[in-house]
């Protein structure tokens, strides 16, 4: 399985017992992701956000 980082907007965290759970959602996507996503595959906080700067990998992945 090919690994890849993914930015999502967290809409939701769930604490089960002493594991939390991240509930998604993508900024263009209409709906929250239908999967959690656990603590130990979490890898990093967005400070900053710059308007267009994925846009040219978006393009080329899809060539």
């Amino acid at each position: 399985m090919k690994k890849r980082i993914v930015v999502h907007r967290v809409t939701n965290i769930q604490k089960v017992r002493d594991e939390l759970y991240f509930y998604t959602k993508g900024d263009a996507n209409l709906t929250e992701d239908n999967y959690k996503i656990p603590e130990e595959n979490v890898v990093g906080v967005v400070k900053v956000k710059i308007l267009w700067i994925g846009y040219p990998t978006v393009v080329l992945s899809e060539l």
